[in-house]
């Protein structure tokens, strides 16, 4: 069906490129589409959010080069991070997130020339 859905957290850290490796591989094997959230604070700007989805593509290409093998929608949302998940859970069949004690740097875009 077509809302069948698995959702993924990430924030460029080595255990969110885990945790999307392993989202991306249950999208696929339950022919659903693989959400990619990735939480800003509250009060982030648009530039914040614009370089975010930036940094969702660059991410994803780096950690799945050769695709998903799903259809994947990117979305960047602004809050807290659980609340944020568990909303973003809601009808859908599995979450997936990172180690949240994760010390791996968080991968971050090339400067934009800002």
């Amino acid at each position: 069906p077509a809302s069948r859905r698995v959702v993924v957290g990430v924030d460029g850290s080595s255990g969110s490129a885990a945790a999307f490796v392993r989202a991306a591989a249950q999208a696929r094997q339950r022919s659903a589409t693989l959400d990619v959230v990735y939480v800003l604070p509250e009060d982030a700007d648009t530039r914040a959010a614009t370089m975010a989805r930036v940094m969702l593509g660059e991410f994803t290409r780096r950690v799945c080069p050769y695709g998903v093998g799903a259809p994947v929608r990117f979305r960047v949302e602004l809050g807290d991070p659980q609340a944020v998940l568990l909303l973003a859970r809601a009808d859908a069949e599995l979450l997936i997130t990172g180690h949240p004690d994760s010390r791996a740097p968080a991968y971050r875009p090339p400067d934009a020339g800002a």
